[in-house]
Parts: structure tokens; sequence; C-alpha cells
């Protein structure tokens, strides 16, 4: 935003200083919003929406934000979307991302959280500073088609993070991701049953995919681990 010359300017100027959104939408039950072309750039927060009604948003793009470019707190349809220096929180309701790019943030790229369904498709996420996908006490999350890419997995994180929740993904591709603790890299599952059906997790660092509780089953059949000969360890299986 350019400098402020009137009032109205220098008080969205310093609510945006204070932490408030861009964008604050509250959409009513069995109601839609939608969100075509918009080009949104700068601020701690891009969109944040509330409400048990849907916000559609497409063909547009988020840049710059100190901490989520989008805060789903609706239900919601993100379509053909470009977000880059920050990430989109999905806490509740059933959000559907297709088609679209989430790069660049400075923590997780997409978090699902607060009980919330998720379905991501032909998404790249990628160049992170934190998950890829972080999933924590998610519901339904499925991911599909989909590149998880580069992402750099400081503390606590993976390029996919699973900790509770019902996850699963298919025909997606899981590489290249680095991780700060030895056992994270390329997935990560704390808790769950998720599926990992038909992948790509190749040249992760330290590891493709690792279970932290041997109580869950994780059934990873059909993947590719960048190996004719699979996840196999001389040393460790």
């Amino acid at each position: 935003m350019a400098e402020p010359t009137t009032k109205t300017e220098f008080k969205a100027w310093c609510k945006r200083k204070l932490g408030y959104p861009v964008i604050d939408i509250n959409v009513d039950d069995d109601y839609v919003i939608e969100i075509e072309n918009l080009i949104l750039t700068g601020g701690e927060y891009g969109i944040v929406s509330n409400g048990g009604g849907t916000l559609s948003i497409s063909n547009s793009k988020l840049s710059n934000y100190g901490n989520d470019a989008m805060r789903i707190n609706s239900n919601a349809n993100i379509d053909s979307v470009t977000v880059t220096n920050g990430g989109i929180l999905i806490n509740g309701n059933t959000t559907t991302i297709t088609n679209s790019f989430v790069l660049n943030s400075q923590g997780n790229g997409i978090e699902i959280g607060g009980g919330a369904d998720a379905i991501i498709s032909n998404v790249i996420v990628a160049d992170n500073f934190g998950s890829g996908i972080h999933i924590n006490n998610s519901g339904d999350v499925v991911i599909t088609g989909s590149l998880i890419y580069r992402n750099i997995a400081y503390s606590a994180n993976a390029g996919i993070y699973v900790n509770g929740g019902e996850a699963t993904v298919t025909n997606s591709t899981i590489c290249n991701n680095t991780g700060s603790y030895p056992e994270r890299g390329g997935v990560y599952i704390v808790s769950g049953n998720p599926v990992f059906q038909s992948n790509n997790i190749a040249f992760n660092q330290n590891y493709g995919a690792y279970n932290a509780d041997n109580a869950y089953v994780i059934n990873a059949e059909g993947s590719y681990w960048g190996s004719s000969s699979g996840p196999y360890n001389a040393v460790l299986n």
C-alpha cells in the first residue's frame, strides 16, 4: 500500500500494521462469496474468512505477508491461486484447493487443523520454511496429483507432517524436502493411519517416510522410493 494521504487510507494502514487482515469476510450460512482476478500484497494477513458459508476465490495472486496469506475459518473453494511469501491456514469446515501454487512461506505452506476437511488436487507446494503440508488434528484430508517439493522442514515439520486426522495421499510427488531433525524429511507421521499410495517419494533428506509410533500402520503400497529396491536399507530393514 502506498503512503496514506487521507484519513480513510491512514485508518486502513494502521489496522494492517496492527495485524488486521486486508480482507476480513464473514460468510453467512448458505451463502457463497466469490472473488476473482484479485491481486493482493502486503500486511500481516491477506484474507480471513469466517462463518458457515463458502468463500470462492479463483485466478488470483496473494503475496508478501508477515503471517498467513489466507486464514480460512469458513468453507472455501480455492482454484488457480498463487500464494507467495505467506501460507494458507485451514481451521474447521471444508476447503478445496485446486490448480494452485503455495510458495516461499516463512512457515508452513498449507496447515490444516481444527477438525477441518480438505481436498488438495494438482497443487504445487514448494520452498516453504516449514512443512509443505502440515496436518494437525484435522478431519478427512485428501491430497492427489500434487507436488510437495524442496520445503525446508524447520523444527517439528516435514514435507508432509501428519498428527491425527484421516489423510489420504495418492499420485503425488514428495521430493527434495529437508529436515532440521534427523528423522524429518519427506513424510513424518506422529499419529493416525494415513494412506500414501502410488506416490513418488524420493531424494528427501534423512527419511522418505518416518512413522514415529509403530502402533499405527502406514499403507504406502505402489509408491516409488527413488530406487528399484524400494525403501530398502541394508542396516535398518
